[in-house]
Protein backbone atom coordinates (compact mmCIF):
# COMPACT_ATOMS: atom_id res chain seq x y z
CA UNK A 1 0.00 0.00 0.00
CA UNK A 2 1.33 3.84 -0.65
CA UNK A 3 2.49 5.52 2.05
CA UNK A 4 -0.17 8.11 3.33
CA UNK A 5 0.36 11.79 2.41
CA UNK A 6 -1.10 14.65 4.11
CA UNK A 7 -3.60 16.57 2.39
CA UNK A 8 -1.89 20.52 2.67
CA UNK A 9 -4.31 22.44 4.86
CA UNK A 10 -7.46 21.29 6.82
CA UNK A 11 -10.56 23.77 8.46
CA UNK A 12 -10.50 23.85 11.91
CA UNK A 13 -13.98 24.34 13.22
CA UNK A 14 -14.83 24.59 16.81
CA UNK A 15 -18.41 24.03 16.68
CA UNK A 16 -17.99 20.63 14.71
CA UNK A 17 -15.50 19.15 17.30
CA UNK A 18 -15.46 15.30 18.29
CA UNK A 19 -18.00 15.38 21.59
CA UNK A 20 -19.55 12.86 23.87
CA UNK A 21 -22.16 12.59 26.51
CA UNK A 22 -22.28 10.66 29.88
CA UNK A 23 -26.00 11.03 30.88
CA UNK A 24 -25.47 9.88 35.04
CA UNK A 25 -29.13 11.30 35.87
CA UNK A 26 -30.54 8.71 33.69
CA UNK A 27 -27.90 6.29 33.45
CA UNK A 28 -27.26 3.98 36.60
CA UNK A 29 -24.70 1.72 35.13
CA UNK A 30 -22.47 4.86 33.94
CA UNK A 31 -22.68 6.32 36.70
CA UNK A 32 -22.19 3.70 39.09
CA UNK A 33 -18.99 3.23 36.49
CA UNK A 34 -17.67 6.59 37.61
CA UNK A 35 -18.88 6.80 40.85
CA UNK A 36 -15.85 7.08 44.00
CA UNK A 37 -16.39 6.57 47.18
CA UNK A 38 -17.80 10.39 47.94
CA UNK A 39 -19.99 10.72 44.87
CA UNK A 40 -18.07 12.25 42.86
CA UNK A 41 -15.92 11.23 39.52
CA UNK A 42 -13.34 8.94 39.09
CA UNK A 43 -10.97 11.42 37.71
CA UNK A 44 -8.51 7.69 37.21
CA UNK A 45 -11.35 6.88 34.61
CA UNK A 46 -12.24 9.92 33.05
CA UNK A 47 -8.45 10.56 31.96
CA UNK A 48 -8.56 7.31 30.37
CA UNK A 49 -11.73 8.82 28.16
CA UNK A 50 -9.87 12.03 27.63
CA UNK A 51 -7.12 10.00 26.40
CA UNK A 52 -9.36 7.86 23.64
CA UNK A 53 -11.19 10.99 22.51
CA UNK A 54 -7.80 13.02 22.06
CA UNK A 55 -6.37 9.76 19.71
CA UNK A 56 -10.12 10.23 18.08
CA UNK A 57 -10.08 13.46 17.23
CA UNK A 58 -6.11 12.69 15.53
CA UNK A 59 -7.38 10.19 13.88
CA UNK A 60 -10.03 11.79 11.66
CA UNK A 61 -7.56 15.20 11.85
CA UNK A 62 -4.70 13.12 9.90
CA UNK A 63 -7.40 11.10 7.63
CA UNK A 64 -6.08 11.23 3.88
CA UNK A 65 -9.74 9.77 3.30
CA UNK A 66 -7.69 7.60 1.03
CA UNK A 67 -8.59 3.52 1.24
CA UNK A 68 -5.72 2.43 -0.64
CA UNK A 69 -3.31 4.35 1.64
CA UNK A 70 -1.59 2.31 4.85
CA UNK A 71 -3.22 3.60 7.54
CA UNK A 72 -1.63 5.73 10.21
CA UNK A 73 -0.65 5.00 13.98
CA UNK A 74 -2.24 8.07 16.86
CA UNK A 75 -0.59 7.28 20.10
CA UNK A 76 -0.42 10.00 22.85
CA UNK A 77 3.36 10.83 23.28
CA UNK A 78 2.62 13.61 25.93
CA UNK A 79 -0.42 15.28 28.29
CA UNK A 80 0.70 19.24 28.87
CA UNK A 81 -1.74 19.89 31.65
CA UNK A 82 -4.89 19.16 33.09
CA UNK A 83 -6.61 21.33 35.09
CA UNK A 84 -9.68 20.78 37.48
CA UNK A 85 -11.84 23.81 37.46
CA UNK A 86 -14.37 22.88 39.73
CA UNK A 87 -15.78 19.26 41.09
CA UNK A 88 -17.28 16.85 38.77
CA UNK A 89 -20.28 15.31 40.70
CA UNK A 90 -22.16 12.29 39.35
CA UNK A 91 -25.09 13.36 40.19
CA UNK A 92 -25.30 15.59 36.87
CA UNK A 93 -24.79 15.05 33.19
CA UNK A 94 -21.36 15.44 31.87
CA UNK A 95 -19.79 16.88 27.98
CA UNK A 96 -16.72 16.05 27.20
CA UNK A 97 -15.98 17.86 24.22
CA UNK A 98 -13.06 18.43 21.42
CA UNK A 99 -13.12 22.32 22.35
CA UNK A 100 -15.80 24.36 24.60
CA UNK A 101 -17.33 27.20 22.46
CA UNK A 102 -16.61 29.70 25.30
CA UNK A 103 -15.03 30.08 28.66
CA UNK A 104 -18.10 29.64 30.46
CA UNK A 105 -18.65 28.73 34.29
CA UNK A 106 -19.69 25.56 32.42
CA UNK A 107 -16.54 24.20 31.63
CA UNK A 108 -15.05 22.26 34.53
CA UNK A 109 -11.67 20.50 33.21
CA UNK A 110 -9.60 21.60 30.21
CA UNK A 111 -6.43 18.59 29.07
CA UNK A 112 -4.05 19.29 26.44
CA UNK A 113 -2.89 16.28 25.02
CA UNK A 114 -0.08 15.68 22.32
CA UNK A 115 -0.32 12.86 19.87
CA UNK A 116 1.87 11.81 16.98
CA UNK A 117 1.27 10.01 14.08
CA UNK A 118 3.72 7.48 12.53
CA UNK A 119 3.86 5.22 9.21
CA UNK A 120 2.37 1.73 9.83
CA UNK A 121 4.63 -0.23 8.29
CA UNK A 122 8.04 1.72 9.17
CA UNK A 123 7.26 3.14 12.58
CA UNK A 124 8.37 6.35 11.44
CA UNK A 125 7.36 10.03 12.11
CA UNK A 126 5.04 11.52 9.30
CA UNK A 127 3.79 14.65 8.23
CA UNK A 128 -0.25 15.36 8.46
CA UNK A 129 -2.81 18.28 7.52
CA UNK A 130 -2.09 21.49 8.74
CA UNK A 131 -4.79 23.55 10.31
CA UNK A 132 -6.25 26.81 8.08
CA UNK A 133 -8.49 29.10 10.99
CA UNK A 134 -11.01 31.26 9.96
CA UNK A 135 -12.89 32.52 13.25
CA UNK A 136 -10.79 35.46 15.52
CA UNK A 137 -11.07 32.24 18.05
CA UNK A 138 -9.74 29.49 15.76
CA UNK A 139 -6.66 31.89 15.19
CA UNK A 140 -6.02 32.74 18.58
CA UNK A 141 -6.25 28.90 19.83
CA UNK A 142 -3.85 28.38 16.95
CA UNK A 143 -1.20 30.96 17.96
CA UNK A 144 -1.59 29.68 21.51
CA UNK A 145 -0.86 26.21 20.82
CA UNK A 146 2.03 26.85 18.77
CA UNK A 147 3.34 29.02 21.38
CA UNK A 148 3.30 26.32 23.83
CA UNK A 149 4.96 24.34 21.33
CA UNK A 150 7.94 26.65 20.61
CA UNK A 151 8.33 26.72 24.98
CA UNK A 152 8.33 22.69 25.29
CA UNK A 153 10.96 22.54 22.05
CA UNK A 154 13.11 25.40 23.69
CA UNK A 155 13.31 24.34 27.18
CA UNK A 156 12.89 20.55 27.57
CA UNK A 157 15.55 19.79 25.28
CA UNK A 158 15.45 16.34 23.18
CA UNK A 159 15.45 14.24 25.94
CA UNK A 160 11.67 14.20 25.89
CA UNK A 161 11.60 13.80 21.45
CA UNK A 162 14.01 11.17 21.53
CA UNK A 163 12.35 9.15 24.41
CA UNK A 164 8.99 9.31 22.86
CA UNK A 165 7.44 6.21 20.97
CA UNK A 166 6.81 7.61 17.24
CA UNK A 167 9.98 6.00 16.04
CA UNK A 168 7.91 2.46 17.42
CA UNK A 169 6.01 -0.05 15.80
CA UNK A 170 2.72 0.19 17.74
CA UNK A 171 1.30 -2.95 17.50
CA UNK A 172 0.01 -4.83 20.50
CA UNK A 173 1.18 -2.11 23.16
CA UNK A 174 -0.74 -0.62 26.00
CA UNK A 175 -3.59 1.86 26.07
CA UNK A 176 -1.96 5.13 26.84
CA UNK A 177 -5.43 5.83 28.87
CA UNK A 178 -4.80 2.62 30.77
CA UNK A 179 -2.11 3.90 32.20
CA UNK A 180 -3.22 7.00 33.07
CA UNK A 181 -6.04 5.37 34.81
CA UNK A 182 -3.98 3.22 36.73
CA UNK A 183 -1.19 5.88 37.80
CA UNK A 184 -3.75 8.60 38.80
CA UNK A 185 -5.63 5.60 41.70
CA UNK A 186 -1.93 5.27 42.68
CA UNK A 187 -1.25 8.88 42.96
CA UNK A 188 -4.45 9.34 44.84
CA UNK A 189 -4.01 6.80 46.95
CA UNK A 190 -0.47 7.98 48.25
CA UNK A 191 -1.75 11.56 48.56
CA UNK A 192 -3.93 10.13 51.22
CA UNK A 193 -1.42 8.18 53.11
CA UNK A 194 0.52 10.88 53.36
CA UNK A 195 -1.96 13.80 54.13
CA UNK A 196 -4.38 11.74 56.40
CA UNK A 197 -7.00 13.71 54.86
CA UNK A 198 -9.33 12.68 51.84
CA UNK A 199 -7.30 14.67 49.05
CA UNK A 200 -8.87 16.42 46.32
CA UNK A 201 -7.47 16.42 42.33
CA UNK A 202 -6.33 20.01 41.57
CA UNK A 203 -4.57 19.17 38.37
CA UNK A 204 -1.91 17.03 36.07
CA UNK A 205 0.83 18.75 36.41
CA UNK A 206 2.77 16.49 32.87
CA UNK A 207 3.02 12.89 31.69
CA UNK A 208 5.46 11.40 29.51
CA UNK A 209 5.40 8.65 27.60
CA UNK A 210 9.15 7.18 27.33
CA UNK A 211 8.89 3.49 25.86
CA UNK A 212 5.74 1.67 24.94
CA UNK A 213 4.46 -0.89 26.88
CA UNK A 214 3.43 -4.31 25.26
CA UNK A 215 0.88 -6.26 26.15
CA UNK A 216 2.17 -8.69 28.50
CA UNK A 217 5.10 -6.52 29.81
CA UNK A 218 5.30 -6.67 33.65
CA UNK A 219 4.54 -3.11 34.89
CA UNK A 220 5.60 -2.19 37.75
CA UNK A 221 4.70 1.73 39.58
CA UNK A 222 6.69 3.51 41.93
CA UNK A 223 4.89 6.75 43.73
CA UNK A 224 6.06 9.35 46.12
CA UNK A 225 4.98 12.33 47.24
CA UNK A 226 7.98 15.27 45.86
CA UNK A 227 6.75 18.02 47.52
CA UNK A 228 3.94 20.09 49.44
CA UNK A 229 3.14 23.82 48.14
CA UNK A 230 2.65 26.04 51.88
CA UNK A 231 1.85 28.65 50.96
CA UNK A 232 -1.98 28.29 51.72
CA UNK A 233 -2.00 25.64 54.97
CA UNK A 234 -5.64 25.91 55.14
CA UNK A 235 -5.18 24.72 51.34
CA UNK A 236 -1.89 23.18 51.02
CA UNK A 237 -1.12 21.51 47.82
CA UNK A 238 0.57 18.08 47.48
CA UNK A 239 2.69 17.13 44.50
CA UNK A 240 2.87 13.60 43.62
CA UNK A 241 5.65 11.59 41.27
CA UNK A 242 4.57 8.01 39.69
CA UNK A 243 7.21 6.50 37.77
CA UNK A 244 6.32 3.51 35.81
CA UNK A 245 9.04 1.13 34.75
CA UNK A 246 8.89 -2.31 32.30
CA UNK A 247 10.76 -4.75 34.03
CA UNK A 248 12.12 -7.97 33.21
CA UNK A 249 12.53 -10.23 36.26
CA UNK A 250 14.65 -12.69 34.38
CA UNK A 251 17.05 -10.24 33.37
CA UNK A 252 16.59 -8.60 36.59
CA UNK A 253 16.40 -5.17 34.86
CA UNK A 254 14.27 -2.12 34.49
CA UNK A 255 13.44 0.73 31.92
CA UNK A 256 11.25 3.38 32.70
CA UNK A 257 7.83 3.37 30.39
CA UNK A 258 6.22 7.07 31.78
CA UNK A 259 6.44 9.84 34.18
CA UNK A 260 3.33 11.07 36.11
CA UNK A 261 3.14 14.44 38.23
CA UNK A 262 -0.26 14.79 39.70
CA UNK A 263 -1.29 17.45 42.04
CA UNK A 264 -3.86 17.73 45.10
CA UNK A 265 -5.19 19.56 47.37
CA UNK A 266 -7.68 18.45 50.42
CA UNK A 267 -11.46 18.06 50.40
CA UNK A 268 -13.17 21.34 51.43
CA UNK A 269 -14.95 19.36 54.18
CA UNK A 270 -11.47 18.42 55.44
CA UNK A 271 -11.01 21.87 56.93
CA UNK A 272 -12.93 21.12 59.70
CA UNK A 273 -10.87 18.46 60.60
CA UNK A 274 -7.66 20.22 59.95
CA UNK A 275 -8.54 23.19 62.18
CA UNK A 276 -8.01 20.91 65.01
CA UNK A 277 -4.40 21.11 65.02
CA UNK A 278 -4.28 18.58 62.46
CA UNK A 279 -1.39 19.95 60.04
CA UNK A 280 -0.27 18.17 56.62
CA UNK A 281 3.71 17.56 57.33
CA UNK A 282 6.27 18.70 55.31
CA UNK A 283 8.24 16.72 52.69
CA UNK A 284 12.35 17.25 53.66
CA UNK A 285 14.65 15.11 51.55
CA UNK A 286 17.64 13.65 53.10
CA UNK A 287 20.22 13.57 50.27
CA UNK A 288 20.82 14.97 46.97
CA UNK A 289 18.94 12.06 45.27
CA UNK A 290 15.77 12.91 46.92
CA UNK A 291 15.67 16.34 46.75
CA UNK A 292 17.01 15.83 42.72
CA UNK A 293 13.34 15.11 41.67
CA UNK A 294 11.80 18.26 43.53
CA UNK A 295 13.52 20.22 41.86
CA UNK A 296 12.79 18.85 38.51
CA UNK A 297 8.99 19.00 38.92
CA UNK A 298 9.11 22.93 40.11
CA UNK A 299 11.23 23.44 36.73
CA UNK A 300 8.60 21.75 34.94
CA UNK A 301 5.61 23.55 36.54
CA UNK A 302 7.68 26.59 35.90
CA UNK A 303 7.86 26.03 32.59
CA UNK A 304 4.41 24.87 32.10
CA UNK A 305 2.76 27.95 33.94
CA UNK A 306 5.30 30.70 32.95
CA UNK A 307 5.54 31.83 36.86
CA UNK A 308 8.13 30.72 39.78
CA UNK A 309 6.42 28.55 42.53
Amino acid sequence: MPLHKANGSQKLHLKEGQAFCITFSSDYISREHYRDPWNEVRIGRLLQDLDALATTISVKHCSDDGSKTRPLFLVTAAVDKIVLKKPLSVSIDMKIVEDPEDDSDSVALTATFICVAIDSKTGEAVPVNRILPETKQEKALLEETEAQNSLRKSKRGKELVNGEPQHRNMHGRVFGGFLMHRAFELAFSTAYAFAGLVPCFSEVDHIEFLKPVDVGDFLRFKTCVLYKKPEDPEQPLIHVEVVAHVTSPEKRSAEVSNTFYFSFTVRPEAKVTMKKDLKIKNVIPETEEEARPMVGLKKKRQQLDGEYI
